[in-house]
C-alpha cells in the first residue's frame, strides 16, 4: 500500500461488524520474504485514517512533510 505525493485520503474503520475498528489488513501469512513488502505514507499527502492497521510481517513507511490527524493503532510482529 502507498499514499503518496499531493494526495489527500480520509479512510475510517468500519464501526460494526467482523472488521469493526479495522481500517487496513494485509494478508495474514505475511511477505514471502520477511520484510520485502512496504507500505508507504509519504511525500505531501494528507491522510485522515482512523482506525487500525494491521501487516503481518510488512514495514511501514511514515515520512515527508504530511498531516495525519486521524486515530491510528499500527499491530506488529517479530517474525
Amino acid at each position: 500500500m502507498t499514499i503518496s505525493g499531493q494526495v489527500t485520503a480520509n479512510l475510517s474503520a468500519p464501526t460494526s461488524g467482523s472488521l469493526d475498528g479495522i481500517l487496513l489488513f494485509g494478508n495474514r501469512a505475511g511477505c514471502s520474504t520477511v520484510g520485502s513488502c512496504v507500505d508507504q505514507i509519504n511525500g505531501g499527502s494528507t491522510a485522515v485514517l482512523n482506525g487500525a492497521l494491521y501487516f503481518a510481517s510488512d514495514e511501514i513507511e511514515i515520512t515527508g512533510s504530511h498531516g495525519c490527524p486521524g486515530k491510528i493503532l499500527v499491530t506488529c510482529r517479530n517474525a
